[in-house]
């Protein structure tokens, strides 16, 4: 019986699923960004009653999600007054997805100050999004945002294409509204952090497969042994 048994070395397929299940687990392992790395050092705009930001193209091969909506400090002195953000999912009509509001508290991060999202937000791959902020018509030179136009662009995250400024087309609505303009080259403002590696359902599918293989050959190689014992 011994014999018929031993072509197959169960120990290996054991092995060899433990090591598909840990390279899987770590191949999808999550990472944290921001839309806008760096802000370029493009000439300096007063936000006066708009909402002002970016549109952009989610190109990332895994889930991303949005942790925390932050605007850009440009002075790096304290703000006239707190900025509602939002982000809107273009391609699924314009739905609000993710709304914050960031004031002088908002954690610093390479000059952008953030407020956390309560339930992070997923984004879809290859749908077209809005972010915008809300800057107040009342505002002094301490409140503004860059445009693109720079001898030093701004460095986008490669998981984001097609950036284009997006504003709105009244500044008396006095609160936070979707931008339904868009011009070549972004605002820079508004910005997000998030996670991207977010395994898709079929990772873990695969992760769970290669589990199940190493307990299926552990247990197998258990009852060769039994009958080794028997024999």
């Amino acid at each position: 019986m011994a014999g018929i048994l031993a072509p197959l070395d169960f120990g290996r397929v054991g092995r060899f699923g433990l090591l598909a299940a840990l390279a899987l687990a770590g191949a999808v392992r999550s990472s944290a960004g921001t839309l806008y790395d760096a802000p370029g050092n493009g000439p300096t705009l007063i936000g006066n009653g708009f909402s002002l930001g970016s549109e952009f193209r989610d190109v990332a091969t895994s889930t991303v999600l949005v942790t925390a909506l932050g605007l850009y400090d440009v002075s790096g002195q304290t703000w006239d007054s707190s900025h509602e953000i939002g982000i809107w999912d273009v391609s699924t009509g314009n739905n609000l997805i993710a709304d914050a509001t960031v004031d002088n508290s908002g954690t610093l991060l390479n000059g952008f100050r953030y407020a956390q999202l309560v339930t992070p937000v997923a984004l879809t791959d290859g749908d077209i999004y809005i972010i915008a902020a809300y800057y107040q018509p009342t505002s002094t030179s301490s409140d503004l945002l860059l445009d693109w136009t720079s001898t030093i662009h701004p460095v986008v995250d490669p998981n984001f294409l097609d950036l284009a400024a997006a504003y709105s087309g009244s500044n008396t609505l006095g609160s936070l509204t979707e931008p339904n303009f868009v011009q070549p080259t972004a605002y820079i403002g508004p910005n997000f952090q998030f996670q991207s590696g977010v395994p898709e359902p079929s990772s873990f599918a695969l992760i769970a497969g290669g589990a199940c293989l190493l307990i299926i050959a552990r247990k197998v190689v258990r009852l060769r042994h039994r009958i080794q014992l028997t024999h």
